[in-house]
């Protein structure tokens, strides 16, 4: 059995990035800014599942309009 593992501030350019994982496995990345994290998130060549943490729920309509599409 695996154990489900986290984790932070990976780099773009690593494994976890760049690469498929099998298991219960979740990488965390941090944000300068909103601008930031959309750029970021459109920046991959596969498909995403995000979520998004904001007390400001405009920024999450935005962000969820503003992605690139699969």
């Amino acid at each position: 059995m695996i154990a489900p593992t986290v984790f932070e501030d990976v780099f773009d350019d690593g494994f976890l990035s760049c690469e498929e994982v099998f298991g219960p496995v979740v990488s965390l990345y941090r944000f300068d800014d909103f601008d930031d994290a959309l750029s970021r998130a459109n920046a991959v060549p596969f498909g995403l599942a995000a979520g998004v943490s904001r007390r400001v729920s405009s920024r999450r309509r935005v962000f969820s309009a503003s992605r690139r599409p699969v």
